[in-house]
C-alpha cells in the first residue's frame, strides 16, 4: 500500500466508499495494484516492489503514481480502476498508458476510507480502456455519501446518457489553424535496465532493480482500484 512497506500486510476494518458502491453495482475486487512510493512520483520507478514496465514497451515509464492500475488496464488484465490523482497521479500514467484516465472534480466522488495525502486536493477517479467504460464507472462512483465533509455541492449525473447525446452541446475548439501550432513529435526515454526474468512485471515485483539517473521529468504503483464489470483491482 502506498507504494511502501510501511503498511505492508494491513488489513482495514472498512471498505472505501468507492469500494462498496463498485461491489453493489456488481463489480468485483480483483486486488490491489501498485503505486509510486508514497504516492508521490511522476514515473513508475519508485515503488518498494520494484519499478512498473509500459506494458505497451517493456522497459519504458508507465507514468505514476497510479501506474499499477494504468498498466493494468493498458495490458487488459482489467476493464477498469480507481486511481488517485492530487497532481496528476490518474492523467500522467493514462497517458503514458494510452488508457482513459480522468480527475473528476473536487468533491465529486468521496474520498472516505482512502489513504489521504492531502485533504484539500486528494481526488480519486476512474482509470479505464475506453470512454463509455469511464462514465460508467463514474457514474458508479460518483454522489454525496453522508461522510466526507468536502463534498459540497458537486453533484453527480447520467454519464452514460450524455454520451448517447454526442458532441452537439460541446464547446467549439479554438478556431486556430491546427498549422499555425508548432506539434512535436513524443519520445520516451527507457525506465531502467531490463531485470534479468523475463516475467512481466506490470502489478508487482518481488526484485529491486537499480535505475539509471534519468534525463526526463517522467522516468520509467498509489493505491488504486483496477475493476471489470466484473472484476476490479484496488491499488
Amino acid at each position: 500500500m502506498i507504494g511502501a512497506q510501511l503498511l505492508d500486510g494491513y488489513m482495514p476494518d472498512i471498505d472505501a466508499t468507492v469500494v462498496e458502491r463498485i461491489l453493489d453495482a456488481g463489480g468485483e475486487i480483483a486486488g490491489k495494484a501498485v503505486c509510486e512510493y508514497f504516492c508521490v512520483s511522476g514515473g513508475s520507478h519508485t515503488s518498494s516492489t520494484g519499478p512498473v514496465h509500459n506494458p505497451r514497451k517493456r522497459g519504458y515509464t508507465a507514468g505514476g503514481s497510479s501506474s499499477g492500475c494504468a498498466a493494468l488496464v493498458a495490458a487488459g488484465e482489467v476493464d477498469m480502476a480507481i486511481g488517485g490523482d492530487q497532481a496528476g497521479s490518474i492523467r500522467i500514467p493514462a497517458s503514458h498508458c494510452g488508457i482513459v484516465g480522468l480527475k473528476p472534480t473536487f468533491g465529486l466522488v468521496p474520498y472516505t476510507g482512502i489513504g489521504l495525502l492531502e485533504i484539500t486536493i486528494d481526488t480519486c477517479g476512474p482509470m479505464t480502456a475506453n470512454v463509455r467504460d469511464n462514465a460508467l464507472l463514474l457514474e458508479v462512483i460518483a454522489g454525496p455519501d453522508g461522510l466526507d465533509t468536502r463534498q459540497r455541492g458537486a453533484a453527480p449525473g447520467r454519464y452514460t446518457e450524455a454520451l448517447a447525446a454526442g458532441s452537439r452541446d460541446c464547446a467549439s475548439p479554438s478556431s486556430r489553424k491546427a498549422s499555425a501550432i508548432p506539434i512535436r513529435r513524443a519520445t520516451s526515454t527507457p525506465m531502467c535496465a531490463r531485470p534479468r526474468s523475463a516475467s512481466p512485471n506490470w502489478a508487482r515485483s518481488s526484485t529491486r532493480y537499480r535505475c539509471p539517473p534519468t534525463r526526463s521529468a517522467f522516468p520509467c504503483g498509489r493505491r488504486s482500484a483496477a475493476m471489470r464489470p466484473v472484476s476490479c483491482c484496488w491499488r
